[in-house]
């Protein structure tokens, strides 16, 4: 996926030094995309966080492509960023499981989709199945959650960690949970606001201000 958090893994990923194969099922989502990329790269080098020579390697490693077999039938890691849809990340995980290469790490960045369900889609892949949910905006915010389906093995959790730390990320183990850790703490926040204005302790404008 090539929308906001897909060029946001692909920007961090091109920024770390690896090449990427950005798809999306529209070619001007994968221009957008490209044009975002490259300006979010041109500000690293702005603020003295790149160098014009990474920038340059980093633009050369990009490539877009809306054919999903040339995105998944590489080494590495297959980084899933479609939209939050059971059905869509289903269809893409059994896509996964019957095309990728038997090594390839296999993630979801879901925020709320059972990594369980998806991993059972992709069949003998199962254990390759994992979730690496980051937070937007990507370049800038470092915590992924890391989680485990009940059919991921020890292997991917230690893969998807080191792939992570090497994004420049600070990864937490999460079990495969309702709302993983951040969502299901951050809703009964929501909540509490909602009370907290039903109440009349505040106004909508105060509780947002605080």
């Amino acid at each position: 996926g090539a929308g906001t958090m897909g060029r946001g893994i692909a920007q961090t990923a091109l920024a770390a030094g690896f090449p990427v194969i950005l798809q999306d099922v529209a070619e001007h989502a994968c221009e957008q995309a490209r044009e975002a990329i490259e300006a979010g790269l041109a500000r690293l080098v702005d603020k003295g966080r790149l160098t014009a020579a990474s920038h340059s390697r980093a633009i050369a490693h990009l490539q877009t492509t809306t054919q999903l077999e040339q995105a998944i039938t590489i080494d590495g890691a297959v980084i899933e960023a479609a939209p939050e849809s059971l059905a869509l990340k289903t269809e893409l995980f059994t896509e996964l499981g019957r095309q990728a290469r038997p090594t390839t790490l296999l993630a979801s960045n879901t925020s709320s989709i059972s990594l369980t369900r998806l991993a059972r889609a992709a069949g003998d892949a199962a254990p390759r199945v994992v979730g690496l949910h980051f937070f937007n905006p990507v370049p800038l915010m470092r915590l992924v959650e890391i989680i485990r389906a009940e059919q991921t093995d020890d292997a991917t959790v230690k893969r998807v960690e080191a792939l992570a730390r090497d994004l420049g990320k600070d990864p937490v183990a999460v079990a495969d949970t309702p709302g993983f850790a951040v969502n299901r703490l951050l809703v009964p926040m929501i909540n509490e606001a909602i009370f907290l204005y039903q109440e009349q302790g505040a106004s909508a404008a105060d509780i947002d201000q605080a």
